[in-house]
């Protein structure tokens, strides 16, 4: 199951969904408590079932929770089911930026990452795409500054960033 949709007590639609056999991130991110490189499937992943150690997981394990669980999304848009982990980070320069990470290779490729790319550019935001192999590319919508090939995501500097701005008819 996917999730319960309820009200906030602002009343706002919310919902609440669980990653059920989805480990996509245990692959895409870095875990710094177990060495554990982003890219790399976790030692202490059951892939398609979870984690062996979740009652004792680490805080980054504990604390992370991707775009799709915190209920952006259809619930088809799982992560285990587009290949991609979609992240929201905040940075200094440029504010919310969505980052996605691909867990298949050619993931950010297919019609979803063009179509949250282009959406998030609709609404002046820049996207991050995480390759498996290669370089990040950091897209910047038009009017956007350039960035001097390095971002700030959540305190930590990413290093190697290909910036590419706005291309008309690029997504």
């Amino acid at each position: 199951m996917s999730g319960n949709i309820s009200l906030s007590e602002e009343g706002m639609m919310k919902i609440s969904r669980i990653c059920g056999g989805c480990t996509a991130c245990c692959k895409t991110h870095a875990i710094a408590e177990l060495q554990k490189p982003e890219g790399t499937v976790c030692s202490h992943c059951t892939v398609g079932t979870g984690c062996r150690i979740y009652a004792s997981r680490p805080k980054s394990c504990r604390t992370f929770q991707c775009a799709w669980l915190m209920g952006f999304g259809l619930s088809e848009y799982r992560p285990d089911m587009t290949g991609i982990v979609p992240d929201f980070q905040q940075t200094a320069k440029f504010g919310l930026v969505l980052c996605l990470w691909e867990t298949n290779e050619d993931a950010l490729s297919t019609a979803f990452a063009i179509r949250q790319t282009r959406l998030n550019f609709e609404l002046g935001k820049p996207v991050l795409h995480v390759p498996i192999l290669g370089t990040p590319k950091f897209y910047l919508p038009r009017g956007k500054r350039r960035s001097d090939g390095s971002i700030i995501l959540d305190g930590t500097k990413v290093k190697l960033v290909e910036v590419v701005e706005f291309v008309e008819g690029r997504f």
